[in-house]
């Protein structure tokens, strides 16, 4: 061993990867009077210089075992070398999950930083382009200490599949032995390959799990010959169109395959008279404002109260544009009692809602721009309802024909950002606050056009809605008021959590595509049972657990950002079909979108990141 590699050891990783404070997390120092304080901090001051010196030490010996022939200018960000990320990666192994190991290490003189003093995440190098940048110079140099050596691929389905591995893993070589997670595979990347396997070998039936079972390139390689139908035959890999790997937050729709024709504003009635405002993105031609006779689209539809005028505007357009743009018609329906519909919000996730829900899944599906097939879909609240009508029994033999939701859960007394296992947390609050705001601010317009651009009618409106609203909160409240004086309040508070759950697990028959966000707030513990419970049962479903925030994933603030729209897409296509067009042009365009979809297309992550699946959520 080298002394970089002897200096990286476990020790060393400790005191670079542990917080300021030398304690381990959990423990307080007991701090009674000003001279213990003094001994305390004394103690904390010499810790951290000790720590400091440390670091310095490690990063001379590093940079001395790199030896910088690579070109670049002394504090330019280069790939940490291998001889030294062994000591790195054996101690983090200790300490971490696998799947939480990453895959490529940076080395920098220091970090950038903020003005308020803190890393400037957005500015840190991207890790896959510093490798690009001098990764083979470095390679040539470390190669006598740390070349990876293996058994080449033995029979055409290995050769095939390692040259689908390398472009994804951006790996020079792949050997029988090595497997696609150790090499830097997550499983957005696994959907990736198992789409891409499905297609070319046509294998139906493998899943992630398979993947997961079957992860060095010899197991997948059988795996492969045992289950591909007679006559499928690889493709060229060379042959087939590189796919760009960027996120579509920004639609420029004269690139995709259709146009889009925005419809602002569309009241749809439901069956007891209400009126639901909503937003409609249509397919058409390029070049058309207008979707054409003869062509009819699969619907997708978001139910919430966030309000479509104003409230979600800038997450609907990064949302719905780019799956209208690839032949899914999409309808974004404020609740009933919020932004612009009629009626009234109250409660939250109330029965109406649910059949609020259904009746603009029927309304869509009669429309001549439907094909006939419609889901629901949406983040938390949008969610939640997705979930609760396609478990409802009006849903059967309805054009509901598949789900996507995104931080959201069937038991919502177990599993929730307001509550835990029973017990009402403080974000509860705080959000109906907020919630509150939303449901009394005034409505931009009416229905059909009445009193719209009438000031006194807008405010008769507003002013009414304010008069018959109740803070949902307010009936939580009332269910644990008792509490205090000794009242047993268990089940009435159960009772009113339990609106919002549904059962799922038994009741949910349409297709599912269930994601959750481990910085999302909650929701991500009851992945693991739906997911279990709809593999037993043989529903269709795709489950995704990462780290990203209360939104959906493609535009999550916390990262790394995923191809989720694609996902999505490939989801929609599935299970409600693809669109039907009479242009010829068009009819081309969306062979290759199937192409496209099959591939989700990820920004190359800064670290891996684990989707559990039904088989491996359930034992984790």
């Amino acid at each position: 061993t080298t002394p970089a590699g002897q200096a990286l050891n476990e020790a060393t990783f400790s005191a670079l990867a542990s917080d300021a404070l030398f304690q381990p997390r959990g423990t307080v120092a007991p701090i009674r009077h000003k001279g213990q304080w003094k001994k305390y901090t004394n103690k904390y001051e010499q810790e951290r210089a000790r720590r400091a010196a440390m670091r310095d030490e490690d990063r001379e010996r590093m940079l001395a075992a790199g030896g910088h022939t690579d070109g670049l200018p002394e504090d330019a960000p280069r790939p940490l070398p291998k001889v030294a990320q062994r000591g790195v990666k054996d101690a983090m192994r200790k300490r971490l999950p696998d799947y939480m190991v990453p895959t490529k290490y940076v080395s920098m003189s220091e970090f950038p930083m903020t003005s308020n003093g803190k890393v400037d995440r957005k500015a840190l190098p991207n890790p896959y382009e510093v490798y690009d940048s001098v990764g083979a110079a470095l390679d040539d140099e470390d190669d006598g200490d740390d070349a990876r050596d293996g058994e080449p691929p033995a029979t055409d389905t290995e050769r095939t599949l390692a040259d689908f591995w390398k472009p994804m893993l951006h790996a020079d070589h792949v050997f029988r032995q090595d497997s696609f997670f150790k090499l830097g595979g997550h499983s957005l990347l696994a959907m990736q390959l198992v789409n891409k396997v499905k297609q070319v070998y046509k294998v139906k039936q493998i899943k992630l799990s398979d993947l997961i079972e079957n992860d060095t390139l010899h197991k997948l390689g059988a795996f492969v010959d045992m289950h591909r139908e007679d006559g499928g035959v690889a493709a060229s890999p060379a042959a087939e169109e590189e796919i760009a790997m960027d996120l579509p937050t920004v639609v420029e729709l004269q690139k995709q395959p259709f146009g889009v024709s925005l419809r602002p504003r569309v009241y749809i009635p439901v069956s007891d008279g209400a009126k639901l405002a909503s937003r409609v993105w249509l397919p058409c031609l390029q070049g058309a404002e207008e979707f054409a006779r003869g062509q009819s689209f699969p619907t997708v539809v978001e139910v919430n109260p966030y309000r479509t005028s104003d409230g979600t505007v800038d997450l609907d357009a990064s949302t719905y544009p780019w799956l209208a743009a690839h032949g899914v018609a999409c309808v974004r329906v404020d609740v009933r009692g919020t932004g612009d519909s009629t009626g009234l919000l109250e409660d939250e996730y109330t029965e109406r809602q649910v059949l609020d829900a259904l009746d603009v899944v029927a309304w869509c599906a009669e429309q001549p721009w439907c094909s006939g097939s419609v889901g629901l879909m949406g983040v938390s609240w949008s969610g939640f309802v997705a979930m609760q009508a396609a478990s409802h029994p009006s849903s059967r033999g309805s054009a509901l024909k598949a789900v996507a939701a995104m931080a959201a859960t069937h038991r919502r007394d177990r599993d929730d950002m307001h509550v835990r296992n029973g017990c009402v947390l403080g974000v509860q609050h705080t959000w109906q606050t907020w919630l509150a705001h939303i449901l009394y601010q005034p409505p931009t317009e009416l229905p059909d056009g009445t009193g719209a651009g009438s000031v006194a009618e807008l405010e008769k409106a507003w002013l009414a809605r304010c008069e018959a609203a109740t803070p949902p909160e307010a009936k939580l409240l009332a269910a644990l008021k008792d509490a205090r004086t000794g009242v047993e309040t268990t089940s009435a508070a159960r009772g009113a959590w339990a609106q919002g759950s549904c059962d799922a697990e038994a009741s949910l028959n349409v297709p599912a595509f269930l994601s959750g966000g481990l910085e999302a707030g909650g929701y991500a513990d009851s992945l693991a049972s739906l997911s279990a419970a709809l593999e037993k049962r043989g529903v269709p479903h795709n489950v995704s657990l990462g780290p990203w925030a209360h939104q959906f994933p493609h535009i999550s603030p916390v990262g790394p950002l995923a191809g989720y729209l694609q996902e999505l897409l490939h989801f929609w296509r599935t299970h409600l079909g693809g669109a039907k067009c009479s242009d010829a042009s068009n009819e081309s365009k969306i062979s290759e979108i199937d192409e496209m979809c099959a591939k989700a297309a990820v920004e190359p992550p800064r670290a891996r990141v684990f989707l559990a699946t039904a088989k491996t959520a359930d034992q984790h």
